[in-house]
């Protein structure tokens, strides 16, 4: 069941025994109710298809949009450019991979306010030798962010690293010399839109 949605199988499980218990023993309004209020979440939680064979070919110097969502601007420095993207709740939750590398490190913990703490982040190193570091938080900050990498984890462009819980924020900041290719308010799909490319050396 974890191949089809983001939420873990043991809780889809216990969602299915819970409702045949009600069924059995006759609680049909309720079964029906939270048949709906599951069925709801589930497809919420879905699990995004992305053909990895086919990303395998982007160019390199290409770096893709980890996440559904709008981009809602970003902000220039001499060391990086910083973009900025919300997640909806109507959106798909996951976190992908936006280019093929390795994960130089990852802190997954809970911390209230993104823009001050910046605590969930996702360290990245291309195949350029470019890094990409990616922050994200939930809206709700009792639901944190989930990650399954690890550094020295490597995977390629649309690898499924993580999720959002009911949307939230993400902020990728990328080396200052990178060309931006979206604009502010572009409605972005993970792995599909292309966000940037690397300056070619």
């Amino acid at each position: 069941m974890s191949k089809f949605f983001l939420v873990p199988s043991k809780y889809i499980k216990r969602a299915i025994y819970l409702l045949i218990l009600l069924w059995l023993f006759g609680f049909n309004l309720l079964f029906l109710w939270l048949l709906i209020v599951f069925s709801l979440v589930f497809f919420m939680f879905r699990k995004k298809s992305v053909d990895l064979a086919s990303k395998r070919s982007i160019n390199k110097n290409i770096i893709a949009s980890p996440v559904n969502g709008k981009f809602i601007g970003f902000d220039n420095n001499e060391n990086s450019k910083i973009l900025k993207f919300r997640v909806y709740p109507w959106h798909n939750y996951g976190l992908y991979l936006p280019i093929e590398g390795e994960i130089l490190g990852s802190i997954d913990h809970s911390k209230p306010g993104l823009e001050q703490e910046k605590s969930n982040f996702t360290l990245l190193k291309s195949k350029l030798g470019k890094e990409i570091k990616i922050y994200y938080d939930s809206f709700l900050h009792l639901l944190s962010p989930r990650v399954f990498i690890k550094e020295g984890d490597r995977g390629i462009v649309g690898g499924l690293y993580g999720y959002l819980p009911f949307g939230g924020e993400v902020i990728v900041e990328l080396p200052a010399e990178c060309e931006i290719l979206i604009k502010k308010g572009d409605n972005v799909i993970s792995t599909q839109t292309l966000l940037a490319s690397f300056k070619e050396s």
